[in-house]
């Protein structure tokens, strides 16, 4: 019995000395583990390239070889490793801009086609710095007038303008004369004679207050250069041929004319003088030189008449102008130029129906400064709105014109 407790009591201090050893051991493993995850929190790199078990392979070297071991990947080398992928993305970035822009169509230039050729306005139109309605206009093209152009694309057109390239709407500018197509114009001119014949009759009618009209433009321009006014130093071409119809193709010349004429012989019927600058198409009178005609016939009120045209086909409507109270030509013929103008666009505009653009004020028309009596420019709407282009070459709408500005010369008058 002793014998066999004697046994146990061995096996149990047997069994105490193995435990106590095998904990030392783990307490080791323990610090050992906790060194190298000092290492770890410093030097993150080493985790890329470490064993699956660095307690024991660290346990087994040097600390010299544990050095040599260590520096077999710096934090450099680990570090530059993955430098090739933010080198990229700068390389990517840096050239992005670069692409974007060479496929951007807003910044591509306009491509002109170069050409030498005279080309005419069918219309007033702007003259601009650059080939957009956002540049800086520098001058008006009349209708009818030429200009070189040098360059063409469908929407705008590079011109040779006082040794300037500058740009013009390509829609206005046409390779064609516009005398040629107003000749079938001018030979419909002798269906109607009785008008003509009227010519000699102002002069024969007595006690009536003597009116001038002046059909305005003429079948050919005259590019030749006037003063604006008297002792002007400012200079304009001394005629336009005008604009034309977009729809009809009527010359504003040749409408002008029309309407004059039978302005004319209503305002005969009423017991009026009339004095008329011209009566045919085939003429080469001045701005300046119907101001005179008026003058000279001691007319007491001068009636221009004209059409507008403009790039927008969608204006419409009837206007006059006038002088300005501070034009320094005919300032004070101002207030009567103003009251004459305001009543013939307010009779016009009630006898047709049109969009009444009231009265503008103008100190550049040559017409305008060089009268010697109360003035006024009826623009009698716009031949570049399809609409009203139709109307003003019909019959019925002209005699509608011509009521109106004889309801305004009475007003005036105060008959």
């Amino acid at each position: 019995m002793k014998r066999n407790f004697l046994c146990l009591f061995l096996a149990f201090a047997l069994l105490l000395t193995g435990c106590t050893g095998s904990a030392a051991q783990s307490g080791g493993a323990e610090a050992e583990s906790s060194s190298v995850g000092a290492s770890s929190a410093t030097e993150p790199e080493a985790s890329v390239s470490a064993d699956p078990e660095p307690e024991e392979s660290a346990s087994n070297l040097t600390p010299e070889q544990e050095a040599d071991t260590s520096s077999d990947l710096t934090p450099e080398e680990a570090a530059s490793s993955s430098d090739p992928e933010p080198e990229e993305a700068a390389s990517s970035s840096d050239t992005m801009p670069e692409e974007s822009s060479e496929t951007t169509p807003e910044e591509e230039p306009l491509v002109f086609t170069a050409v030498s050729e005279t080309v005419w306005a069918t219309a007033d139109v702007n003259i601009r710095t650059g080939p957009g309605t956002d540049t800086e206009v520098v001058a008006v093209l009349s209708a009818g007038d030429s200009v070189t152009r040098t360059g063409y694309q469908e929407a705008w057109s590079q011109v040779d303008y006082q040794g300037a390239v500058r740009y013009i709407s390509s829609r206005y500018l046409t390779t064609e004369e516009p005398e040629e197509p107003e000749e079938p114009e001018e030979s419909t001119q002798p269906a109607e004679p009785a008008e003509p014949a009227e010519t000699a009759e102002p002069t024969e009618t007595t006690g009536g207050h003597i009116v001038a009209i002046d059909p305005g433009h003429q079948a050919k321009g005259n590019s030749d250069l006037e003063p604006i006014g008297p002792g002007a130093t400012e200079k304009k071409a001394k005629v336009s041929t005008g604009t034309s119809g977009v729809s009809t193709g009527v010359a504003e010349s040749s409408l002008t004319l029309t309407v004059a004429l039978q302005l004319k012989a209503a305002l005969l019927a009423e017991g009026y003088q009339v004095v008329m600058t011209r009566e045919s198409q085939d003429v080469n009178i001045s701005n300046a030189e119907r101001a005179q005609i008026a003058t000279d016939a001691g007319a007491e009120i001068f009636i221009r008449i004209h059409a507008n045209g403009s790039e927008d086909s969608s204006v419409s409507g009837i206007e006059t102008l006038s002088p300005s109270s501070a034009n320094p030509y005919v300032g004070a013929l101002y207030e009567d130029s103003y009251r004459l103008s305001k009543l013939l666009v307010n009779e016009l505009c009630a006898a047709t129906g049109a969009k009444n653009r009231g009265v503008q004020t103008s100190d550049t028309m040559s017409g305008i400064n060089w009268s010697t009596m109360p003035v006024s420019i009826v623009e009698l709407g716009f031949m570049t709105n399809p609409t009203e282009d139709q109307l003003l070459n019909s019959a019925d709408y002209q005699a509608k014109l011509v009521a109106g500005m004889v309801n305004a010369v009475n007003a005036y008058f105060g008959s």
